[in-house]
């Protein structure tokens, strides 16, 4: 007897055939188009709130539970003593560092699905200026009665190698239902980094929060509106002034800019096909709000001196990699998804999980998967091609600019390949549950962002001259540990 497993959306059917020369023939049915959804917001009435920022859409699939966290990571003491770095090129002698950040989720400190305090305070922008020696950098940080700010995932250990979740929703921040809703505002000094999740920081930092103008899915707001107007500064209009105008009138001599790469992931991890809507024509127009964003930090604030980012290559991001190809090569006997048998990437969904959890050792795996759950070849190999175009033309921009450059393809292909170590022989591992992403398998943990803090360090120094200080790894990780 041979077991083919046919898995169609949420449902799944075991047929048992007589072992023969016959050959199913491939089924493929067509499923039906649906636009693009980025997190779409729930409602209430007519107003709405803010949708979380986790890694799926089928939420009561994956989520096992709530989970009440407290933390107590403290890294002041840890980065005290770093007061007086070489700053080389980036300043005159006697003039005080002004340091801004600007970018989107990785930049704000994203992590584990959402947005919280110690995340913000571990985040790269805030651990660079520590290293700078500027130990009064301003991050909008949730305050401690809010300290888990949006909420967040802690992935669960069950001894299966697939995902689920519980979801933290204690001491979590206030939600105004709104069209947008609104967040509490932010009540500490002048922010200093703007990274602002989902929906791209640059583009979104340059408008103001209820715009006349539609985006891709048809809204007037976004959830990156929502978290600009929270740092906007009391009695600023959030509906004539945008955060890139406030920004632009105070001091800055250096600054990290992280384009914006954030859309382009939130429309691949809900809608594989999206990419034709978007990611092309985003690539084909190349850096042209990261380079508008440099012209006017020279024209505003004359500041000619920073760092640029460019884009990792979503295969190497462990959010493709809870479920692969390779692992249903080693159980099944023959694969067919839907009529053929070629490279794909799977997206976490409740379609593919059933999938792979309920196949068995010896399987023939027949079966029709939802557009939205896979990327295939074709969709890999464009998204690859036109990430490194687009790479190219941020490398040239940083060239002609004279910036400093963290090339984040490189760093993130190297862990995931498990071939980066520290300078200080630290290990990391950029597997799913590794020491580098977080629980959404998108964003960097702490040890993750200190990864990415010392590759701007040494950006830094070598462009400008500076000698400044590494974050020791070894010792970091004992203080943050799977934070």
């Amino acid at each position: 007897m041979k077991r083919i497993t046919k898995i169609l959306p949420l449902l799944t059917i075991s047929i048992f055939t007589s072992c023969s020369s016959e050959v199913l023939p491939p089924q493929v049915e067509v499923q039906p188009t649906t636009p693009p959804v980025v997190n779409p917001p729930s409602t209430t009435g007519n107003e709405t709130l803010l949708p979380p920022l986790y890694p799926f859409s089928d939420k009561s699939y994956f989520i096992k539970g709530e989970s009440s966290v407290t933390s107590n990571v403290d890294i002041s003491a840890f980065f005290q003593g770093n007061n007086t770095p070489n700053l080389g090129t980036i300043v005159n002698n006697g003039e005080k560092l002004n340091l801004i950040a600007m970018g989107g989720g990785l930049t704000a400190g994203v992590r584990n699905g959402g947005l919280y305090r110690v995340g913000q305070m571990t985040s790269f922008p805030n651990l660079v200026a520590w290293q700078m020696g500027m130990n009064n950098f301003q991050s909008p940080l949730f305050s401690a009665s809010e300290a888990n700010g949006t909420g967040y995932l802690a992935l669960v250990d069950d001894g299966s190698s697939y995902p689920t979740w519980k979801e933290v929703k204690n001491n979590v921040t206030t939600v105004k239902a709104g069209t947008p809703p609104i967040l509490t505002k932010y009540q500490g000094n002048s922010a200093q980094n703007y990274g602002l999740p989902e929906n791209g920081g640059l583009t979104i930092a340059g408008r103001v929060v209820n715009t006349e103008t539609l985006d891709l899915l048809g809204n007037r707001w976004s959830i990156g509106g929502v978290f600009a107007s929270r740092i906007l500064p009391d009695g600023i209009d959030d509906k004539s002034v945008s955060l890139r105008e406030q920004i632009l009138k105070q001091p800055i001599n250096f600054y990290l800019l992280e384009d914006d790469s954030d859309m382009l992931i939130s429309l691949i991890k809900n809608n594989g096909n999206a990419l034709s809507s978007y990611g092309y024509e985003r690539y084909t127009n190349g850096p042209k709000i990261l380079e508008k964003t440099i012209e006017l930090l020279y024209e505003k604030a004359k500041a000619d001196k920073g760092v640029v980012f460019t884009w990792p290559i979503i295969t190497d991001l462990a959010y493709f990699n809870w479920y692969t190809l390779e692992d249903l090569k080693t159980k099944a006997k023959s694969i067919s998804i839907n009529g053929n048998s070629t490279d794909m990437l799977f997206i976490p969904s409740q379609t593919v999980d059933i999938l792979f959890r309920n196949l068995k050792k010896g399987d023939d795996v027949f079966t029709v998967l939802p557009t939205s759950t896979f990327l295939n070849t074709q969709i890999l190999n464009n998204n690859t091609q036109f990430i490194k175009q687009y790479n190219e033309r941020i490398k040239t921009l940083a060239k002609e600019k004279g910036l400093a450059i963290v090339d984040l393809e490189k760093i993130y292909h190297q862990i995931h390949l498990n071939q980066y170590v520290s300078a200080d022989g630290f290990k990391i591992d950029g597997g799913t549950r590794g020491n580098f992403f977080s629980a959404d398998g998108i964003y960097p943990t702490a040890i993750g962002q200190a990864v990415i803090a010392n590759e701007v360090i040494k950006a830094i120094n070598q462009t400008y001259n500076a000698t400044i200080p590494q974050i020791n790894l070894l010792a970091y990780s004992k203080l943050v540990g799977t934070e």
